[in-house]
């Protein structure tokens, strides 16, 4: 077996975002569901071609760093596999939906973790979750433009 380039862009997002937060291997780990570090090193080693990351651990490996690159190459692969652009473009928007989603969630989760919503987290929260909305709102339209899906009235 080959790297491909989703073992790459796991790497890379798991690598980037230790960098920028200094979070360790075993806290990342733990957010993403897996209680060993040496399983979720084992998981992200490129060479590594048994033991996988499941879909759900990706999402949430996604949703965690904020980094949609992983859904990105999916869409892309998945492309590459169907030859259908349209596919791929509703793909690439579903997938970062819940990037969206997930990062709206954990803005809010920090506002209120203290019990008050300042100023600023106030405007983060609205900024987050109108971005979510907005990629809602874009998945509505590719699939009702590109996929010929019709609402009724």
């Amino acid at each position: 077996m080959k790297i491909n380039s989703l073992d790459i862009a796991i790497k890379l997002t798991i690598e980037r975002y230790q960098e920028n937060t200094g979070i360790s291997t075993q806290e990342l780990a733990k957010k993403v569901g897996i209680k060993s570090k040496q399983v979720f090193i084992n998981k992200a080693c490129l060479t590594n071609f048994k033991n996988k990351f499941t879909s759900d651990q990706l999402m949430k490996i996604q949703v965690v760093t904020g980094d949609n690159t992983i859904s990105r190459v999916m869409a892309e692969i998945f492309n590459n596999e169907r030859g259908d652009s349209t596919v791929t473009d509703i793909v690439n928007i579903l997938l970062s939906v819940s990037v969206d989603s997930g990062g709206a969630i954990k803005v809010v989760r920090d506002a209120i973790a203290d019990g008050k919503v300042t100023q600023s987290e106030l405007q983060e929260t609205l900024d987050v979750t109108t971005k979510a909305i907005e990629k809602l709102e874009e998945l509505q339209r590719a699939l009702i433009d590109k996929a010929g899906i019709r609402r009724v009235a």
